[in-house]
């Protein structure tokens, strides 16, 4: 769409812009609108914003963790793998997971049947779209619907979920999980 070295340029800027939850976009004021249905916008760019949001020392700790199970003389096992990580990762994995669940599935039902912003999509494209929404909304500032268009009590659960941010020593904002 952009070309060449303007569309590289561009995916190098958002991919940066991702991970360090910085929310800059190139794309002006409708920032990734028209892009809420690509699944791979829908699902690379809150992969770098989580990947940020998390920490460095919690990318460390999965990356050592997996290192140690990968290298074990038994099978890999989830269980043991999780029993592996420090405290801080345990708690800000679980933090993070509860947080991006219950934004997905609040955006999701709040914004169901409004068509100006999810009513009109496939139910997996709106199921994508909040996931998208309640990543970003954590410090990120992408948007893949018209903010101007959220219903009231979408704006009260985006205000608190930007509120809380990411997780300490991470690229996020907020008070941190």
């Amino acid at each position: 769409q952009y070309g060449y070295v303007r569309g590289i340029y561009f995916g190098i800027w958002h991919a940066i812009s991702g991970f360090c939850n910085a929310g800059f976009d190139l794309l002006g004021s409708t920032s990734l609108i028209k892009y809420n249905v690509n699944p791979v916008i829908n699902f690379v760019i809150p992969l770098l914003i989580i990947t940020g949001g998390i920490g460095f020392r919690v990318v460390l700790d999965l990356y050592d963790t997996f290192n140690k199970e990968r290298h074990h003389k038994s099978k890999f096992c989830f269980h043991r793998f999780v029993r592996q990580l420090h405290l801080h990762s345990k708690l800000v994995l679980v933090t993070t997971f509860i947080l991006l669940i219950s934004g997905t599935i609040l955006f999701l039902a709040i914004e169901y049947k409004n068509m100006t912003t999810i009513g009109r999509m496939t139910f997996g494209q709106k199921l994508a779209a909040s996931f998208f929404q309640s990543t970003t909304t954590r410090t990120a500032g992408f948007s893949s619907v018209p903010m101007v268009e959220l219903r009231p009590a979408t704006k009260i659960i985006m205000c608190i979920l930007m509120f809380i941010g990411g997780s300490p020593a991470s690229t996020a904002g907020g008070i941190k999980t």
